[in-house]
């Protein structure tokens, strides 16, 4: 988990050799904002191939193109509503605990069902 990924060597340089030793078999990546400069989509395609890599999870802070968004491990959360949310509640000096505590619990109901 980080807050920034433009060239993904960090993630790879780390992962690639933790998975050579042995300490995991699948990796899950998760940042927010996704810059993604050339190399990361090379970075991250190789930890997918040769590395475990089974999802990249980052938010829709950053436009992306399709064809990273196309990739089958890539996964954008959106996030307009949940910022739109908070802004709102904020602006009408309302609780954001109570609110996204039912958000929560809306996805949770939802995934059970």
């Amino acid at each position: 988990i980080d807050d920034i990924m433009s060239t993904g060597g960090t993630i790879q340089a780390i992962a690639k050799d933790l998975y050579v030793k042995g300490y995991y078999q699948e990796l899950y990546v998760a940042v927010t904002h996704a810059v993604l400069s050339p190399p990361a989509i090379e970075r991250l395609s190789f930890l997918h191939e040769s590395c475990g890599l089974k999802r990249f999870v980052f938010t829709n802070t950053i436009p992306q193109p399709e064809s990273v968004l196309s990739l089958p491990f890539v996964e954008q959360i959106p996030l307009e509503k949940d910022l739109a949310l908070a802004i709102n509640r904020i602006h009408y000096e309302q609780s954001l605990r109570e609110a996204f505590v039912d958000v929560l619990r809306k996805e949770k109901q939802a995934r059970l069902t």
